[in-house]
């Protein structure tokens, strides 16, 4: 089923009728002070500063030439730095500092060379899965206390945070001066990055647990309604945030929009890829993925030369993992290739490599033309977070607490 829920009328002239029961509201909940400005980082250079690299989630560092399909396999464990809980967010890295978020409740700094603890700065509860993103010299994150936090990236000192009404699972997009991120109390905040001052909300009717995109002043988010147990996609105004579109889709959506060729892509639990188009809404293409059971689409695709990479879950009656690639004009499954278990990490691409994590322990790198295995690692846990690639280096992280660094030994 795409189009709009049942009983909510399409708008005259449009392919797909906006979210009726959507509002943006503002709320009056207070914000701190703060003495932040946001820089606005963009792709081609030595840093991978939010979650998915860049505000439209490709996924894909087109400036990495040290790490290739022909080098690739040289790849050897660095280092490791050890945290005090699980971790299921991304690393995020910038000006030679690695950081990461874990379930005991701490945000991380790390010397991306060597490993060693720059600081921690501890937040009221656990950080599941938001991303830390880092801007302007500030690192702005989310926790299960509600709360959004902008901390000083070079001393974690914290500048101001934002309360919510809900647990914030969604790592946040900051373009042009603004934090965008979800909380599971259905809204979709836009904050001042100086201040944390309040610009909109908008009311999604479900959990905004996945990272917005923010591409041309459009801000297009995910949301998960468990009463209906329907997923919608919407396209917001970055700068009031009405609703321009909205989809829904018969199955949760807890995979981050990706944005480009004029399409959104994202996944939904169905086991099912989407492509919409970009301005309007409208289905351009789904491709259900196959599998002997039921498969999950949770991770957030990854976009580069004309293919989209994501990795698939199928976790009944039998435990697997695969990497999928698809023509991303047509969604047609150009390769696939199969994980041990079950795997919902996001994948990540440069050099030519797909890099994706699994629970089978292992990290894998894919050729990215043919899906042929290059290089894998041999972990002593699982791993659910994304690999961030950067200037020769490899970073992800795994349940066990650690973040992990590889580079060419």
């Amino acid at each position: 089923m795409l189009g709009p829920p049942p009983g909510r009328r399409p708008g005259a002239g449009r392919a797909l009728a906006p979210l009726a029961l959507l509002a943006t509201v503002v709320l009056s909940i207070p914000a701190a002070s703060a003495t932040a400005a946001a820089a606005r980082p963009g792709r081609g250079s030595a840093t991978w500063p939010q979650f998915h690299d860049t505000a439209d989630h490709n996924g894909y560092n087109d400036a990495e030439h040290i790490l290739t399909t022909a080098t690739v396999s040289g790849l050897g464990l660095a280092w490791q730095a050890t945290t005090g809980g699980a971790i299921t967010s991304s690393p995020t890295v910038v000006n030679g500092i690695v950081y990461i978020s874990s379930y005991d409740k701490k945000v991380y700094a790390f010397d991306s060379g060597t490993g060693v603890k720059l600081w921690s700065f501890a937040t009221g509860a656990s950080i599941r899965a938001s991303t830390p993103v880092v801007s302007g010299g500030v690192v702005y994150v989310g926790s299960d206390d509600d709360k959004v936090y902008a901390l000083d990236a070079g001393t974690g000192v914290r500048l101001w945070s934002y309360p919510t009404g809900g647990f914030i699972r969604s790592a946040p997009t900051v373009v042009n001066g603004v934090v965008y991120v979800g909380s599971k109390d259905g809204f979709v905040y836009a904050l001042d990055a100086d201040t944390g001052r309040l610009i909109w909300g908008t009311d999604m009717v479900g959990s905004v647990e996945a990272s917005p995109a923010v591409v041309n002043g459009i801000v297009y988010v995910a949301s998960v309604n468990y009463v209906t147990l329907l997923g919608t996609v919407a396209a917001l105004t970055a700068s009031t945030g009405n609703v321009i579109w909205s989809q829904t889709v018969p199955s949760f959506v807890r995979s981050a929009p990706t944005v480009g060729n004029g399409l959104v892509y994202f996944g939904s639990d169905a086991g099912v890829v989407y492509a919409l188009d970009a301005a309007t809404g409208a289905l351009a293409w789904s491709t259900i993925t196959p599998g002997i059971g039921t498969t999950y689409a949770r991770s957030s695709p990854a976009l580069a030369n004309g293919l989209l990479y994501m990795t698939i879950a199928e976790y009944f009656p039998l435990s697997n993992g695969y990497e999928y690639a698809f023509n991303a004009l047509t969604g047609r499954i150009v390769w696939s290739a199969a994980m041990i278990d079950y795997a919902t990490s996001s994948p990540a691409v440069a050099g030519g490599v797909v890099y994706a994590a699994s629970f089978d322990w292992r990290l894998y790198a894919f050729d990215a033309s043919t899906g042929d295995v290059l290089w894998k690692y041999v972990n002593d846990r699982g791993m659910n977070s994304s690999p961030a690639v950067v200037n020769g280096y490899v970073y992800v992280a795994d349940l066990d607490g650690n973040l992990l660094a590889f580079t060419l030994t």
